[in-house]
């Protein structure tokens, strides 16, 4: 058995946060900062893991900079 290490494309892992319910709360609760995950929890992650966990992570820093650019009267 072959392991895939490629990434996965940032349209497939919307499509999957948009059509599984759960994923799609757990994966929004961490990008909008109300959860964290364990580096532990990081270090085990599968490929496909890693990759939402990626997109998710460059969504809340964006999220986390307009915030503070907005408050800070930039735009």
């Amino acid at each position: 058995m072959a392991i895939c290490l490629k990434p996965i494309s940032n349209r497939a892992i919307e499509h999957y946060l948009k059509e599984d319910g759960n994923a799609n709360i757990a994966w929004n609760a961490f990008i909008n900062g109300y959860a964290n995950i364990p580096f532990a929890d990081v270090m085990n992650m599968t490929a496909p893991e890693l990759s939402i966990y990626v997109y998710a992570m460059n969504k809340r820093n964006k999220n986390q900079y307009d915030l503070y650019s907005n408050m800070l009267g930039g735009g």
